[in-house]
């Protein structure tokens, strides 16, 4: 059965998704709202087992878009990625950079 810890693609860190998501909302909405937020929940789902039913067809949905959107190294594809808990095959250590530099603009500009 697919699970996220079956899943091709590794898991993204998500106390920091969840951080970007509370602390940084604008940022947040560059991965899109219409699905990238009910997938967030999705994910939350996945992460604690509830919902086996929907979580399963949500699991299988993840893993078609995240192989088409894995190689991505723009920040509102890497925000759609940590909205669905995926890892880009840049890294996670890339991806946080990605985001972290982004907030670094954003508060350099609000001065």
């Amino acid at each position: 059965m697919l699970s996220l810890t079956t899943s091709r693609f590794t898991e993204f860190d998500h106390p920091f998704a969840e951080r970007l998501r509370r602390d940084h909302p604008d940022l947040w909405a560059l991965g899109g709202t219409k699905r990238g937020n009910p997938s967030y929940r999705m994910w939350g789902r996945a992460r604690r087992n509830s919902h086996p039913s929907q979580v399963h067809g949500w699991l299988k949905d993840r893993e078609a878009w995240a192989a088409r959107h894995q190689r991505s190294h723009r920040l509102p594809d890497i925000i759609a990625m940590i909205k669905r808990g995926i890892c880009g095959e840049c890294g996670m250590a890339t991806m946080r950079r990605i985001v972290l530099a982004a907030i670094q603009k954003k508060k350099m500009a609000a001065k």
